[in-house]
C-alpha cells in the first residue's frame, strides 16, 4: 500500500465520520426546533387564556387565584426561557465560520482520484 493510498483511506474514514456527525447534529437542531416551536405554542396559548381570564375579571376570584397566578408564573418562566434561547442562538450566529466550499471540492476531488 502506498502513501498516498494510506492517506486516501485515512481521509475518506475521518470525511465519513465527519459527515456522521454533521448529520446527527442537523437532525438533533431539526428535532430541537421542531421541540421549540411547539414550546413557543403552548406558552402562547397560556398567555392567551390568562389575557382572557384577566379581561373577564377571573383573576380576583379566591376560587381561581392561585391557580391562576401560578400559570402567571409558569408562563413569564417559559418566556425568560425562549428569550435565553433566542440570545444564545445570535450568540452562536456570530460565532459560526462558514465552511469553505473549496475545501470540499478539493477533499471531494482527491476521494475521486484516489477511489
Amino acid at each position: 500500500m502506498t502513501a498516498d493510498s494510506i492517506l486516501s483511506s485515512v481521509m475518506d474514514v475521518t470525511l465519513s465520520k465527519v459527515i456522521s456527525v454533521a448529520n446527527e447534529q442537523h437532525n438533533l437542531a431539526v428535532e430541537f426546533k421542531q421541540e421549540l416551536r411547539r414550546f413557543h405554542d403552548t406558552l402562547k396559548m397560556i398567555q392567551g387564556v390568562l389575557q382572557d381570564a384577566e379581561q373577564k375579571g377571573m383573576i380576583g376570584r379566591p376560587d381561581l387565584k392561585p391557580w391562576l397566578e401560578g400559570l402567571w408564573s409558569i408562563a413569564e418562566e417559559a418566556d425568560d426561557v425562549m428569550d435565553e434561547i433566542a440570545y444564545e442562538n445570535l450568540v452562536d450566529l456570530m460565532q459560526i465560520k462558514p465552511i469553505n466550499p473549496a475545501h470540499i471540492n478539493l477533499m471531494q476531488k482527491k476521494r475521486r482520484k484516489n477511489g
